[in-house]
């Protein structure tokens, strides 16, 4: 069983109802309010490197609501 976070459960009110402003705003509102884990590729004592995936579409940094 999967247990869904309340970031999760706006993702996919908003996903069933895209045209719905105010499930939107509540999507982000929700990823505002989340702590996020971040993968790191490289922590010093001056500085943490987020880990980049490098794909054909760009780079990009991940970033989940729960460990």
């Amino acid at each position: 069983m999967t247990v869904q976070t309340p970031l999760d459960l706006a993702h996919a009110a908003h996903e069933a109802a895209p045209e719905d402003d105010a499930l939107r705003l509540r999507f982000h509102e929700r990823l505002l309010d989340a702590e996020l884990v971040l993968p790191v590729a490289e922590e010093t004592a001056a500085a943490v490197a987020p880990r980049v995936f490098d794909l054909s579409d760009g780079s990009f940094v991940l970033a989940f609501d729960r460990d």
